[in-house]
């Protein structure tokens, strides 16, 4: 009952792994190209800036032990799938600012792409948290 004991799952999470990394990536590459576009971003541009980049990095984490052919252990598992939920929250605040308050329609564009990648992040923290590798 919810006990992954094939490839299968870690495939799943590898997949959402992937969408995060390309949904945040695209919007933090987007913003450092253009500072304007964070002129009313909701922690201001330096704090939504180090919002995705942390999330960016808690992504490739979390898709790395997703990836991982060797059963991480439990503690490692925690320590991934812990941080990457949490993170993947400011995540959405972030998002949220972008789909209420938008100056421009890629401000709204943006909010779908980091809401995307938002949930994206709670699945692989899902997945890497529940993963379980068959004995033996």
């Amino acid at each position: 009952m919810g006990v992954e004991v094939s490839g299968r799952g870690r495939d799943t999470g590898v997949a959402w792994g992937v969408a995060a990394v390309l949904c945040i990536g695209t919007v933090l590459y987007a913003w450092l190209g253009h500072p304007t576009a964070t002129d009313r971003a909701v922690f201001g541009r330096p704090g939504s800036l180090a919002v995705l980049v942390v999330a960016l990095l808690a992504a490739v984490a979390g898709l790395v032990v997703a990836a991982a052919r060797q059963g991480p252990s439990a503690g490692l598992r925690r320590g991934v799938a812990i941080p990457v939920a949490v993170v993947a929250v400011g995540v959405i605040v972030v998002a949220a600012g972008s789909l209420l308050a938008p100056k421009h329609a890629t401000d709204f564009v943006a909010g779908v792409l980091l809401l995307a990648g938002a949930v994206a992040m709670e699945v692989v923290a899902v997945r890497v948290g529940r993963r379980r590798l068959p004995r033996g």
